[in-house]
């Protein structure tokens, strides 16, 4: 997948992005407007790092080699090898379930 990259001086500043939200509840206060715009911009913030943080992680350099194999344990399913996970085949996926 190419990587795309966008320069931060091409990106709208967030208070112009927040204020052209037209997406109001009725009867909203303008008490509520202004946090809500103020959570708007801290969200596009965070999207914004995070978008960054992704490129920095796909730029990395190939790592170094695994030095053995080692096996994951849980306790709802059978073990299974860490070097098929890490396999340059592999697809790297991996899901957790927090229940």
């Amino acid at each position: 997948m190419p990587t795309r990259t966008i320069e931060a001086g091409a990106l709208s500043p967030t208070s112009q992005l927040a204020a052209s939200n037209t997406v109001h509840f009725p009867d909203e206060s303008a008490e509520y407007r202004t946090a809500r715009n103020l959570l708007l911009m801290e969200e596009i913030e965070l999207r914004r790092h995070l978008e960054r943080v992704v490129a920095q992680r796909r730029a990395l350099p190939q790592g170094g080699e695994i030095p053995h194999n080692f096996e994951f344990v849980c306790e709802t399913a059978s073990p299974w090898s860490g070097s098929h996970l890490l396999s340059r085949k592999s697809t790297r996926r991996i899901l957790f379930r927090t229940d």
